[in-house]
């Protein structure tokens, strides 16, 4: 088992939040993706806030990911009281 796969492991049926500036296909929302899909894999629940829509919402969504598309997420932290309830957060920004 690698590193990778004894993190994920630890974290298994997890309620985890993903949040992304964006979802183009590019190198780290590509990555993302596929962490996404390692995590579904290993029964996690998983909510994705982006702040752009954009075209790797379908495949999030078929691989049973929930999207939610919202550009004043971070001006707006204290209106989420659901957040207590997660056990993960994992934050992809652009620089």
């Amino acid at each position: 088992m690698t590193q990778v796969e004894k993190v994920l492991k630890h974290y298994c049926s997890r309620k985890i939040l993903l949040i992304s500036h964006q979802l183009s296909r590019t190198g780290a929302p590509i990555a993302l993706l596929n962490v996404a899909r390692l995590l579904r894999e290993e029964g996690n629940d998983l909510t994705l806030i982006s702040l752009e829509e954009s075209p790797l919402r379908d495949e999030l969504e078929s691989i049973g990911v929930e999207v939610a598309v919202e550009n004043e997420i971070l001006k707006k932290w204290e209106t989420f009281d659901w957040i207590q309830n997660l056990n993960v957060a994992c934050v992809n920004r652009k620089k």
